[in-house]
């Protein structure tokens, strides 16, 4: 059976070593020490969680059945009371693993002894105080060689309370020790490592070694436990050490949570701890920091980050002062929670776990995390609910007043520690309510400094009544602080004292107003406003509480997104064709109207806009909120919906993707919430700008609680005066809006199970196919069907239990959840499902009174009823003692999980501890086979044949007839399927089918290679509107060698036409699908042929074909997907071919290893050709190669356009081993009027090519060196070039002398922003940083829209933004390579700067060591008109220095600067305007719009004959380069072409001088140039 437990976290694997133990049935090889004072004692069930102490249930089965260890350390009389577990000696280093359990108010400890025969053990792990009402992991590292005894030792100390309990011991070798998702730096460092460029190192450390720094370790809390430090000692001023993290990979849209502990100890407070995340080899600014000395203990801390590429986390430890500083770290934790972070920054509603809030050790008991009434004397003492939700199911933290504490005992909670000199405001909800009115204790808020020294802020000791009470406190430090809250025990016995809902702002206090002021001057309690009753005269409390028209304003709903991307009121069409409303809803176009917009103009990808809604108060679970949407365009991302209590965060409601260009109902139901609470939408941007989102019309519907009236018949009176009727009692529902209906006065003698503290008696059935999952907020599915949150709760920290479909589960596989057993009757089952997506399988409910026998079926379901929980309420009439069955079935796709809450059953049938009978199947029998288990029987119709089965489908024929690989993947279908099998389970299968078979009208007419009788495998559509899938699959493969090739024809015919793709599957991990090739939509009614480069891999992998017919959202239309001619091509590992690592290559002899992507498939239309000399047309393509040059016979690869106009030729490399680095340079010659483009293409196997190098147009007629550097340290990678001919002849393409060698390349001279930042980087002392961007930035009314090396909108440049939050004076600083002292380089840029708050751009030298300005600087301010202009700036230092360019924000948002195509070029620059062609065109450029083709750079004669010069004026050589206008074809009479200068300022006059060259009959040239802007005349 697969699948995980009930208790989400570390799996437990099967237990089968001689030290394991689950305590099942004993205590296995585990013996209680008799000379201990207590014994461990086994338990099955809840030994008290109501009583604040123990587990609700064992650790191994999740369920109230299974047993575990444990101690009841409640009320000793006396000190150091122990029980102790040993096992017999061990030998040698191991691994050891437990699960425990240690809740209470005031516990003692739990440790882990090593016994070597000395007199004194050795702690190695110890926890001690309340760890939370979870199990807990533990891994215990032991690195003793000899032979030694463990003992599992609970040590109680005088009058404690609580329960330490143990489970699921297992034993590794050391070496087999299984990872832990986080850090402790027990076994290992975890692939952390030092910054090798950095100033000193962290070191791994035992704390016994250590002699500055902590003595003990955060993870076992021992001396013997490891962590990582850095010593200061000695260093100077200034140095610094970096541990960098392991490489991670984007989280995209999802929040990355880092959570660790550090020590920061000794000298005064001149040491800093910082934390960055560095992405594409940039730090950026730190995401956390904290200084100062911090007393002598292990701090918490923690961040949340979004990264967009991959990335790592750098701890960087600095010394701001001489002295003796310890700075150390340990637990370090790096994860994607579903739903986001929490609990940052002191901020917490403890309905997951504490936070970052900590007990401390030097108090008196602690404080520990509850839900619901307080144990003694409920409803007399203590919260019988929480603050964050409202209800009896949400969390809080208290101190309970009974025994073992007494009057004057104190409980402290710490925070984390914030940073002095600046402005905070502490809030928090406490509750003080006792059995008098007397005190019932004191709580307090203390500042404790980290000089040791504290600070009492306020305190309250007055009974509050049994209702939360909220308080704002300012703070402001000059030293570093953490918070504590200390609660205080009064002499009385029911005096618990409660906080909930703490939250930390960086700024100082403004608390709300508790009066609300009605439009006529009325006022009322503020409690009043929007509580969904009219109050105010005027009915103006009740306005701007959730319903929205927009027509007159925003509501109260009010954009706070983080960046660009935002919601705006907006009226009329979208700023964008193709995307958004043409108008809005409420008036439908007839008038105009107002909506809410989040424009995808701005922003960029993965980028998220908040719209929040007003507060509302508490509602009825009849509350529903209606709204309309609109979702067009080609780029859409999602939009989600949420509820906001008191920091808790729920989803509601998403949608994604495009939904057409019209409004759509959206209809969530809200359900009950008993605090107040939020509404509010959030949108994620897509990739490109057609992906506008709008919303209008919101209504909120049903949401007061139910009236106060008399009761009529069959009817309850509720506490707060409300009816409800008698057969809506105990149905999980608030039917009376405080609960009574649902108290125990009427539901206590119920069977019920919400899953919030477990399973209740629910069991896993050990003989299906999976399990069920106890799981909160929304579940992990891939396409987001499971519940977001659950149905007790109401919010995402609700609990049920989910069988989610992700892979790698299979059509038709179950999970069964049995219950106990009850006793005979008729009786009610009432529970609540919930199933959601389009391939969601069924869900049956069985009852049973025997195993091993057909159940009775009860119910089912196979139809999913939507995002929603549904009720389900059955009669059961049983005549024996019976179980309950729930089984869910997979359905034929992803989007179908499957979900259960709140269970009940009437007290017809009680609970019964009798057991079913066992009834056994007869076992079954196999005939024999001729061949063993490990071969392969041939089956050639002879004498019995039996090969390795590792030899079949190995991709070479080892049977006689060659039957080992007829069923492996090679097939034209005629005769049979050659072994691929349909494994798909839904409407749309794999068939073999015939030409003709089909009444389809998308049927191919003809198989892959045109028989009109032959066969094909074809998926057909229908009008089913599912996206499904049908999966066709090989056998397992043997090896394949890294020359393998599937070659395939497919057909894809019919409007908006789904999916196709070609996978090959992971061996070891099912989820893990290379994705070959893909195709999407229409093909034609026509077959098409792939070539897909397989790569090199191990035996075992499995080759998948999936289609998805998915129905045409626009047309109606729907696709038959049909496949055909398989063909696995050198696959086989002996196969490999000669240069296949050859990518390296001249072209001398041969194309080397680079092959020509075949010309009949879908990514190439022709093919390169190897010359040598000049092309066949003129004015076109290189004269000679670069490697032998003119005079040489060379050979070079080029594309012939004189037949081929805008076609694309493609050459390619098979998949080469990863490696950690590699430069590839070559040579490319683009020259003519009509050139096309050069990509260079870098390909992981399984994912999609990334362009790595492109150029575009003609770049004058000589050849240019280019290189590039790329990683690719994970996965095999193939290497692309790609020329694509321009729109006439005048277009060949050709790449010479490929270099591919270990290692980055070196420094670049030019940067055109096309793929990256070159070697150019972001200063780290500056206030922003250059960003590249294209097709404009997010700011309206500047920026350019193209760039400048393409002129189109999909170019690079590079620009500053200055939209909000950047202020005025803001800079932005670009940083050169360090270029050696004594040397001149002349930068040649472009810049933009268009708009009416343009700042400055400044260009100038800097010296390396003293970051100081030298020498001369260029500078711009202004508007410069809406253009690129060419500028160039001489840069020279003694010593080394680096060329800065610096961006300034100017006065407001309308202010973006751009630069584009830097060059460095040796030596300093000539004059402004000054060119003689030799070395480019300096500042001189064709025109890119006004013109109808291009100046040509050349040397030597020009192409025609009888014109043009035949040497250059600079050298008069035939070397020397000019620029010349060829009028040759495709140039018609009237053409014109422009050749535009720099700009140069206005001056009384300047002289302009030029030579040129006219010869030829039909020559003309006007005798003076038109005025253009910054355009001087000639004189």
């Amino acid at each position: 059976m697969n699948g995980v437990r009930f208790i989400q976290s570390y799996e437990v694997t099967s237990q089968n070593g001689p030290y394991d133990c689950d305590f099942e049935n004993d205590f296995c090889s585990w013996m209680n020490d008799p000379e201990a004072g207590e014994e461990w004692l086994r338990e099955q069930g809840s030994t008290g969680l109501r009583t604040q102490t123990g587990p609700p249930a064992d650790h191994t089965t999740g369920t109230q059945e299974g047993w575990y260890a444990y101690v009841q350390q409640t009320l000793h009389i006396g000190l150091n009371v122990q029980a102790s577990l040993t096992n017999p000696a061990w030998t040698g280093p191991k691994c050891l693993t437990f699960w425990y359990h240690m809740y209470g108010s005031s516990l003692g400890s739990l440790s882990v002894l090593l016994d070597t025969g000395q007199m004194i053990h050795e702690s190695i792990w110890s926890r001690s105080g309340n760890v939370g009402s979870n199990w807990n992991y533990a891994q215990v590292h032991i690195e003793e060689t000899g032979t030694y005894n463990v003992i599992i030792e609970s040590r109680a100390t005088l009058l404690n309370i609580g329960v330490v309990a143990l489970d699921d011991i297992i034993v590794y070798d050391e070496d087999d020790c299984p990872p832990l998702d986080i850090c402790d730096f027990e076994y290992g460092v975890c692939e952390y490592t030092n910054d090798q460029n950095a100033d000193a190192e962290w070191n791994r450390t035992k704390a016994d070694n250590h002699v500055n720094g902590p003595d003990y370790d955060h993870s076992t809390g021992t001396s013997q436990g490891n962590y990582v430090y850095m010593d200061t000692n000695g260093m100077e001023t200034g140095k610094y050490a970096r541990l960098l993290s392991p490489l991670y990979s984007s989280s995209l849209y999802e929040s990355t949570c880092l959570q660790f502990w550090y020590y920061i100890h000794g000298g005064s407070g001149g040491a800093t701890l910082s934390v960055y995340i560095k992405e594409n080899d940039d730090l950026g600014t730190p995401i956390w920091e904290t200084e100062y000395d911090q007393g002598g203990f292990w701090h918490i801390a923690s961040a949340e980050f979004i990264p967009q590429t991959e990335y790592q986390v750098v701890f960087e430890g600095s010394v701001d002062q001489q002295g003796v500083y310890d700075i150390s770290l340990d637990d370090i934790s790096v994860n994607i929670p579903v739903g986001g972070c929490t609990g940052l920054h002191a901020t917490c509603n403890f309905e997951y776990d504490m936070c970052t809030w900590t007990n401390v050790g030097y108090d008196d008991f602690d404080w520990i995390r509850y839900s619901g009434s307080t144990s003694f004397l409920p409803y007399l003492s203590g919260p019988t609910k929480d603050h964050t939700t409202g209800s009896i199911h949400g969390w809080y933290m208290f101190i309970e007043s009974g025994p073992p504490s007494s009057s004057g005992d104190k409980a402290r909670l710490v925070s984390e520690v914030f940073m002095p000199n600046q402005n905070y405001c502490f809030l928090f909800y406490y509750h003080m309510y006792g059995l008098t009115e007397e005190s019932p204790g004191t709580i307090r808020i203390v500042i404790e400094y980290t000089d040791e020294t504290e600070q009492e802020l306020w305190r309250d000791s007055e009974n509050k009544g049994d209702r939360w009470q909220e308080q704002y406190i300012d703070i402001f430090s000059t030293k570093a602080f953490r918070i504590a809250i200390e609660g205080e025990v009064d002499a009385k016995f029911a005096s618990d004292l409660a906080i909930d809902d703490t939250k930390m702002f960086n700024y100082s206090c403004n608390p709300p107003s508790y009066n609300f002021t009605c439009s006529n001057g009325t006022e009322i309690a503020s409690e009043e406003k929007c509580n969904w009753v009219v109050d105010c005269p005027d009915a103006s409390d009740e306005l701007n509480c959730g319903e929205c028209t927009f027509e007159n304003g925003t509501c109260e709903y009010n954009d706070n997104s983080r960046g660009e991307y935002r919601w705006e009121r907006w009226s009329g069409p979208t700023p964008t064709p193709n995307t958004g409303p043409s108008h809005d809803h409420t008036w439908s176009g007839e008038q105009p109207g107002y909506y809410m917009l989040a424009a995808s103009t701005k922003g960029g990808f993965v980028s998220a806009a908040t719209l929040d809604g007003p507060l509302v108060r508490e509602c009825h679970s009849t509350c529903q909120v209606v709204f309309y949407y609109h979702m067009f365009g080609s780029d859409i991302g999602k939009l989600e919906a949420f509820i906001l209590e008191n920091g808790l965060e729920t989803r509601l409601w998403i949608i994604q993707e495009n939904q057409g260009d019209e409004w759509h109902q959206a209809w969530i139901p809200i359900g009950r919430i008993y605090t107040d609470w939020q509404l509010f939408f959030r949108c994620d941007r897509s990739f490109g700008e057609e992906g506008d989102i709008a919303i209008d019309d919101i209504i909120m519907h049903n949401c007061a609680l139910p009236e106060i009236r008399e009761c009529v018949d069959d009817e309850i009176q509720c506490d707060r005066g409300s009816c409800v009727a008698s057969d809506e009692l105990c149905d999980f529902v608030d039917n009376c809006g405080d609960a009574t209906d649902e108290s125990d006065e009427y539901c206590g003698s119920y069977t019920r199970c919400t899953f919030e503290f477990g399973v209740c008696g629910f069991r896993q059935d050990h003989t299906d196919d999976w399990d069920w999952d106890l799981e909160n907020g929304r579940s992990a599915s891939v396409l987001e069907t499971g519940p977001s949150r659950d149905h007790t709760v109401n919010t995402a920290a609700g609990h049920y239990v989910l069988l989610n479909t992700r892979l790698p589960k299979r059509a038709n596989e179950q999970a069964r959840l049995i219950s106990g057993t009850f006793s005979p009757g008729n009786c009610k089952l009432l529970f609540h499902y919930h199933m959601y997506g389009s391939s969601c399988g069924s869900l049956v409910l069985y009852t049973r009174t025997e195993i091993g026998v057909p159940m009775k079926n009860i119910w089912w379901e196979d139809e999913p009823y939507g995002d929603v929980w549904v009720s389900i309420e059955l009669d059961l009439s049983e005549v024996k003692v019976f179980e309950i069955v729930f089984e869910a079935t997979v359905g034929d796709g992803i989007d179908g999980d499957i979900a259960l809450d709140d269970i009940s059953i009437s007290p017809e049938c009680p609970p019964t501890d009798e057991q079913l009978p066992i009834v056994t199947p007869e076992p079954v029998t196999r005939m024999p086979t001729p061949c063993t288990e490990s071969e392969f029987y041939c089956n050639d119709g002879g004498q019995p044949e039996c090969i390795s089965i590792q030899q079949k489908c190995d991709f070479k024929s080892d049977c006689t007839s060659g039957s080992d690989e007829s069923i492996c993947g090679t097939c034209d279908f005629e005769t049979s399927q050659c072994g691929w099998i349909d494994t798909s389970s839904g409407i749309y299968t794999w068939d073999r089918m015939q030409v003709g078979q089909s009444s389809s009208e998308h049927a191919p007419a003809t198989d892959g290679l045109g028989r009109n009788d032959g066969y094909y495998m074809v998926v057909e559509g229908d009008d089913s509107r599912l996206y499904i899938g049908a999966y066709l699959e090989t056998d397992v493969t043997g090896r394949i060698g890294r020359c393998c090739v599937a070659s395939f024809y497919y057909h894809m015919d019919g409007q908006d036409s789904g999916a196709m793709a070609f996978y090959l599957q992971d061996p070891n991990d099912n989820l893990n699908l290379a994705l070959l090739w893909t195709k999407q939509g229409d093909q034609g009614s026509r077959w098409k042929r792939a070539e897909v480069f397989v790569g090199s891999h191990g035996s075992g992998w499995r080759f998948d074909v999936e289609a998805y017919p998915l129905l045409g959202t626009l047309t109606g239309d729907y696709v038959d997907i049909a496949i055909d001619e398989i063909v696995f091509i050198d696959c086989h590992p002996d196969q490999t071919k000669e240069n296949v690592y050859d990518i390296s290559c001249d072209f001398e002899e041969d194309f080397c290893g680079w092959l020509q992507v075949a010309s009949d498939t879908d990514d190439d239309s022709f093919d390169w050709t190897r010359m040598s000399g000049p092309t066949e047309s003129r004015a076109t393509g290189p004269d000679h190669d670069h490697t032998k040059g003119k005079d040489g016979e060379g050979y070079y690869l080029y594309t012939e356009a004189t037949k081929d106009f805008e076609k694309t030729a493609r050459l390619t490399v098979y998949p080469q081993p990863p490696t950690s680095m590699s430069c590839i340079s070559f040579y490319y010659h683009m020259y003519g009027s009509t050139v096309g483009s050069l990509t260079i293409y870098q390909q992981r196997l399984g994912f999609p090519e990334t362009s790595i190098w492109t150029r575009s147009g003609t770049w004058g007629n000589e050849w240019h060196y280019a290189q590039k550097t790329v990683s690719h340290d994970d996965n095999q990678y193939q290497i692309h070039i790609e020329g694509v001919t321009g729109h006439a002849w005048a277009s060949d393409i050709a790449i010479d002398d490929i270099k591919y060698e270990d290692g980055q390349c070196p420094t670049t001279v030019v940067c055109d922003f096309e793929i990256d930042f070159c070697d150019w980087v972001n200063g780290e002392n500056d206030d922003m940083d250059w960003r590249r961007g294209n097709d404009g930035t997010p700011s309206s009314g500047t920026g350019p829209e193209n760039d400048h090396t393409t002129g189109t909108s999909d170019g690079y440049f590079s620009y500053i933004e200055t939209s909000k939050p950047r202020r005025a004076g803001d800079r932005a600083h670009l940083l050169s390579p360090v270029y050696p002292g004594g040397t001149s380089e002349c930068l040649e840029f472009w810049y933009h700067m268009s708009g009416e708050d343009i700042g400055s751009l400044r260009v100038f030298t800097q010296d390396v060591a003293s970051k100081e300005q030298v020498g001369e600087q260029w500078e711009k301010s202004t508007h410069q008109g809406s253009i690129w202009r060419y500028a160039h700036y001489s840069a020279y230092s003694d010593e080394d220095y680096r060329i800065v360019i610096e961006g300034t924000k100017g006065e407001d948002t309308k202010g973006d600067i751009a630069i584009d195509d830097l060059r460095a070029v040796e030596g300093a620059c000539g004059l402004p305007g000054y060119c003689n062609f030799d070395n480019g065109m300096c500042g001189w450029t064709n025109n890119m719009d006004d013109d109808d083709f291009d100046w040509l750079r050349n040397y030597g004669t020009t192409l025609a004959s009888d014109t043009g010069p035949s040497y250059d004026h600079t050298t008069a050589t035939y070397k020397g380069f000019y620029m010349y206008t060829e009028s040759s074809i495709p140039v018609v009479e009237g053409d014109i072409s422009w050749l535009i200068s720099e700009h140069f300022e206005a001056t009384d006059q300047s002289c302009f001088i030029f030579y040129y060259h006219m010869y030829g009959d039909d020559n003309q040239i006007q005798d003076s140039l038109p005025m253009r802007n910054h355009i001087a005349y000639i004189r």
